[in-house]
This record gives C-alpha cells, sequence and structure tokens, in this order.
C-alpha cells in the first residue's frame, strides 16, 4: 500500500451508549469483584459517560458513582456531545451546545468536575466530526460547515497551540478505539496497520494484520493503549451472539484467539455492542443495551462485561435509568 509520510495521523471518534446506572451484576447479585483486584494496567481505572446534559463516574465495577458535571439549564435543549479523557492531564473534554443551532463549545474539566473552562467555541455552522484525548495531553479533533468534510486539528488541554494537520485517507473510517492512546499505531477498516513512530507514519514498518481473519465478520476492532493487542468483535450466524477475540499485533500469522462469547437478550440493541481496551492490555470492555426511543424509559439500561483476556473471565454490572449516551475510560 502506497501513502505519503504525514506527521500526524486523525481518525473519526467512535463512540458507546451508556444508559443509567443501578449497580448490579446480570442476575441481580452484587458485584462480586471490586475494582481493587482488576489491577490498574496503564492507569485507566475511571468510567466517565454522559446523560444528556450532565456527566457521571463510576469505577471499573460498575460502583461509586458520582456527578462530575451538571449543565442543566432547563431549557430542554441544551446537551453534551463528544466526551473525552485526556491521558496524563486529569481532565477530561466534552463538547455542549445549548441548542443544535447554537453550535458546539468544547470545555475541559478535572476528572473530579472541578476547573471547567471553554476551551474553543465552535461556529454554529459547523459539526464536530470527532475528539479524542492522547497521552500526550493534547486533543485532537475534526470540524468543519455542515454537508462538507470536516478538517483535523490538534491543540493542547487549554484550547492553546490549535494547529491544522494532514491525514492518511484510510480506506475505510476509522474511530477512536482503532487508534493507540500513545499514538505507536492504527488499524483502519481493511486490516491495514499503520505505524507510528514519534507521531510519524512509518511505512516500511507497516503491515496487514488481518490477512487471515474473515473481515466480512468483523463488527469492530480496538487496538490496546500500547499497541500490542487487537481486540476484535465478530459477528455470528446469530444475530445476538458476538465473539470477542485477540490478536497479538506482533504476530500477523497467528489467527486472533476467542476469549469470550457476548450474548445479549432478545429485545436488546445489537448496534449498540461496542468494544474498548482498558487497563492497557488487560481487559476489555464491552458494552450494549436496551433503549426505548425516542426518549428513553425508566426501564431501559445498559450492560457492561470487564473482560480479563488472560483469564477469559468477566465482571458484569448494569446501569439502569438513565438515557443512552456515550462513554470514554480515563
Amino acid at each position: 500500500m502506497k501513502l505519503t509520510n504525514i506527521k500526524i495521523l486523525f481518525l473519526a471518534l467512535g463512540v458507546t451508549a451508556l444508559y443509567a446506572c443501578t449497580k448490579s451484576t446480570t442476575d441481580g447479585t452484587p458485584t462480586p469483584t471490586p475494582l481493587t483486584t482488576v489491577g490498574n494496567g496503564s492507569g485507566n481505572s475511571i468510567v466517565f459517560y454522559t446523560d444528556t446534559f450532565r456527566v457521571y463516574s463510576t469505577n471499573l465495577a460498575g460502583g461509586d458513582r458520582k456527578l462530575v458535571v451538571d449543565e442543566d439549564l432547563k431549557s430542554q435543549n441544551n446537551y453534551i456531545g463528544l466526551i473525552t479523557a485526556i491521558p496524563g492531564k486529569n481532565k477530561i473534554a466534552y463538547t455542549y451546545t445549548t441548542g443544535g443551532s447554537s453550535g458546539f463549545v468544547i470545555k475541559t474539566a478535572d476528572t473530579d468536575g472541578k476547573n471547567i473552562k471553554t476551551i474553543k467555541t465552535m461556529p454554529a455552522s459547523n459539526f464536530l466530526g470527532y475528539m479524542k484525548g492522547m497521552s500526550d495531553g493534547r486533543i485532537y479533533f475534526s470540524y468543519g460547515p455542515v454537508g462538507a468534510p470536516g478538517k483535523n486539528y490538534v491543540m493542547d488541554a487549554d484550547g492553546a497551540n490549535e494547529t491544522q494537520l494532514s491525514t492518511i485517507p484510510p480506506n475505510g473510517r476509522i474511530e477512536a478505539r482503532q487508534i493507540s492512546t500513545s499514538g505507536k499505531g492504527i488499524i483502519d477498516e481493511s486490516g491495514y496497520f499503520m505505524v507510528l513512530n514519534n507521531g510519524v507514519f512509518a511505512e516500511a514498518s507497516s503491515f496487514y494484520l488481518l490477512a487471515n481473519e474473515t473481515k466480512t465478520t468483523i463488527r469492530q476492532t480496538a487496538v490496546s493503549d500500547d499497541a500490542t493487542k487487537l481486540a476484535i468483535l465478530y459477528t455470528t450466524a446469530n444475530p445476538n451472539v458476538f465473539e470477542l477475540r485477540v490478536k497479538d499485533i506482533t504476530k500477523t500469522n497467528v489467527a486472533a484467539t476467542l476469549v469470550y462469547t457476548v450474548t445479549l437478550a432478545s429485545d436488546e440493541i445489537t448496534y449498540n455492542v461496542n468494544i474498548q481496551w482498558v487497563n492497557g492490555n488487560k481487559n476489555v470492555l464491552v458494552n450494549y443495551g436496551k433503549f426505548t426511543g425516542p426518549k428513553g424509559l425508566a426501564t431501559d439500561y445498559t450492560k457492561c462485561e470487564l473482560i480479563d483476556v488472560a483469564a477469559k473471565t468477566a465482571i458484569n454490572w448494569k446501569f439502569t435509568g438513565d438515557e443512552a449516551q456515550r462513554v470514554v475510560v480515563y
């Protein structure tokens, strides 16, 4: 594959959905494993999720729920859009609007909700395509006029030094889970793994990682923070059953290993199944659930399964009652 060398790559951000927050396991019993037994890996230990105009946090076992940010203006139109963690800065960044025609602002806050600041105001006629915090403490994002391709930018966590950046056009859409937080590499939709060395595309070291996988059945892929492991979510003949497989990125000729089978109930939404790495390359978080459109019901929920890749076991918990929004792990 012939690609031109550039300094930094940018991708469309994928989002996942959470619906609520009443802690329990899927069978109603208390969560058996506290966070301290999961380990801290590369530091991922806090789950952040948004419910319309609020941000909540929990630990990786679904407990210790806290209200972090409350942007409620009682206007019925205000809401939080995208949210991302900024590793190394102890911050989150999120987009906020008082109404769809008002335009978005990008705000940051400490992980405990303190020191909320507006760091960028977007033009009202523009859309924000994605936003992602990286381990170097900066924020990658894209925006542009509605109906036109967005352009890619980077800025510091305080909004300073905004710079437009070039991209390598992928063979298909790439989402945030497909780029390592450390910036060491990304995988595109075709299975081509693009190695980065200090932000520079290393074409000679890049390769096709999924050559021996059945790409037609792949639902999602996710690269671990250190770019050593790839999680692959496969569809099966049963639309409510998914297989999570893990592949060593350094071993291109070795097929992915089955780690866990995710089975949804008949009324759970299959298109909302999402995966992301947490604890470095130790755990994969899978979430999915039920949402009753257009505004949701108190009985709606999201299930989370924190899968131990080595042990091939999972800790399960469930959020109930909130609206379907987005989740990131810090």
